[in-house]
């Protein structure tokens, strides 16, 4: 598992420094019901996608199946060489959002691209 790649730290840095106050969405992430951040990577072919969908809400992509919509799920895609998978911290964190309000089992999927 590696690190995040730099240029999506930049992005978030970049992010948090015009638009103070930010940082206070972390404590609403225990109740949100859908999440998505793409990103562009300079220097690396293709993107990074994470997207999280708490039960009842579709998603666009990544479900296999109709029984999927009950679960929290985040789903990664990644085009950047042989693929990204978070950090052990990142993945935890991820996997909480929505715990609080939805409880309950969480999928968590590694897709390949959504663009070929």
């Amino acid at each position: 598992m590696g690190p995040l790649p730099q240029e999506l730290i930049n992005r978030i840095v970049w992010f948090a420094e015009r638009y103070p106050g930010a940082e206070k969405w972390y404590p609403a992430m225990p109740v949100l019901e859908y999440f998505m951040l793409t990103s562009e990577l300079t220097g690396e072919p293709g993107r990074l996608h994470i997207s999280y969908h708490a039960p009842g809400n579709e998603a666009e992509w990544g479900d296999k199946g109709p029984e999927d919509i009950h679960c929290r799920r985040i789903y990664y895609a990644c085009e950047i060489g042989k693929g990204w998978v978070p950090e052990p911290e990142t993945a935890e964190g991820l996997r909480g959002t929505g715990m609080e309000k939805f409880g309950g089992e969480v999928i968590e999927r590694y897709l390949g691209s959504l663009y070929y």
